[in-house]
């Protein structure tokens, strides 16, 4: 009688144990992705020389969102506020039907 209660509090024990383990592991993994997805990114601005190449006035704040590949702003953005700022590796081209 007494083995028998030994053996299921065993099991019983043997199973909550990798329930946790299995719970810690899931949970782990969540929040790894948040981390990466969370990853910061630092917005660069047209300086004062490229706002005046676009015939842009020099208090205006510009954000640079891609460059072609000797350097040369190609698009940049307009920031009215720090809300406008946007991480340009998560811009979608704009597809027309």
């Amino acid at each position: 009688m007494i083995k028998k209660r030994y053996i299921i509090v065993l099991s019983v024990s043997i199973l909550l144990l990798l329930g946790v383990s299995l719970l810690v592991s899931l949970l782990k993994v969540t929040n790894d992705k948040n981390i990466i997805a969370v990853k910061k990114f630092t917005p660069e601005f047209l300086s004062a020389t490229e706002l005046n190449s676009f015939g842009i006035a020099t208090i205006t704040k510009a954000e640079v969102i891609k460059r072609d590949q000797t350097g040369k702003v190609i698009i940049y953005k307009i920031i009215g506020n720090d809300n406008d700022i946007v991480n340009p590796a998560e811009v979608k081209p704009i597809v027309s039907n």
